[in-house]
């Protein structure tokens, strides 16, 4: 086993095989894969759209996701499309612009739109 790798995917699903093998083609070096189960996809890959958040509630989460898509971003696998997050208790939508503007993820902010149930 390495000892040292320049890039760790957490996680042999969908998402982090994927990963793993752009990267690769890419021409990245020294990946290192880790997965808990004995077969890969066994999890998550079949509940999950394969979504990188920005904003995760945790800033030491969120500093990581922001670093994640900037070096996705610079070795050309970002597909940025945005995305929706709503907040059900006060202060939420406070919350999470404060943690945006923490780690310079733009956000706009819509107040009164409205839901379909």
């Amino acid at each position: 086993m390495l000892e040292t790798a320049e890039v760790v995917v957490i996680g042999g699903g969908i998402a982090g095989l994927s990963l793993a093998l752009h990267l690769a083609q890419a021409g990245q070096r020294g990946i290192v894969l880790l997965e808990r189960e004995d077969q890969p996809g066994t999890y998550a890959s079949g509940h999950n759209a394969a979504v990188a958040r920005s904003l995760t509630g945790r800033d030491e989460h969120t500093a990581l996701a922001v670093e994640g898509r900037r070096r996705l971003a610079q070795a050309g696998l970002l597909t940025a499309s945005g995305g929706i997050l709503a907040c059900a208790e006060p202060g939420g939508l406070d919350q999470l612009e404060a943690e945006a503007a923490r780690h310079g993820v733009a956000v706009r902010r819509g107040e009164g739109i409205p839901c379909l149930a």
